[in-house]
């Protein structure tokens, strides 16, 4: 797990103040911005296995995504796909997408910058299923070139605020940590 999402997952902690068994659980994958597709399905694939696992342990167990950058690519592949298991599609409480590449304007759950460009891979997104529009937050810091892209290829050198997630701009990581606070102390739906 990188510095943000264990800086989200520590802020998680913190609001929901005990008698919470919080378990963050980093995904091993190659992330590779040289081999992204290859690397995408690798993590997708960990992403539904690993879920899948855990339901099948503790199937009471609430679950909580949090994907940054090719990470958020690697959640929305695996919400989209058919074989993850129902029982842990159920369990997800809140999915949490920070400088998502293949952001489109007007997703669902989007939060932040208003840019109405799209991500640099926004043309390969898998779009995130109805089923979960409403445990999804997304977010996109104004001038993150590789969420909004605006910057052609030299956006992969020149991201503009793609890294300051980590440095919380704008409270994101406190934004992202209360959206999942709320979501896992509401009444259950049944989802």
């Amino acid at each position: 797990m990188g510095p943000t999402v264990a800086a989200v997952a520590e802020r998680i902690a913190e609001g929901l103040a005990g008698g919470w068994d919080l378990a963050p659980l980093g995904l091993e994958y190659p992330a590779n911005p040289f081999s992204y597709r290859r690397s995408c399905r690798a993590g997708a694939d960990a992403l539904a296995t690993t879920l899948g696992r855990l339901a099948a342990h503790d199937p009471a167990r609430r679950l909580v995504i949090i994907g940054l950058s090719q990470g958020a690519d690697v959640v929305r592949r695996t919400l989209a796909d058919p074989a993850l298991v129902p029982d842990a599609a159920r369990l997800l409480s809140a999915v949490v997408l920070l400088g998502d590449p293949t952001r489109r304007p007007g997703d669902p759950g989007q939060r932040g910058s208003r840019d109405p460009r799209p991500g640099i891979l926004a043309h390969r997104a898998t779009p995130v299923p109805a089923t979960f529009h409403d445990r999804l937050w997304s977010y996109t810091l104004a001038g993150d070139a590789i969420s909004a892209h605006r910057r052609g290829p030299a956006a992969l050198v020149f991201s503009g605020s793609h890294t300051h997630y980590v440095r919380d701009r704008d409270g994101v990581l406190g934004l992202a940590a209360a959206f999942v606070v709320d979501q896992l102390t509401a009444p259950t739906s049944g989802h």
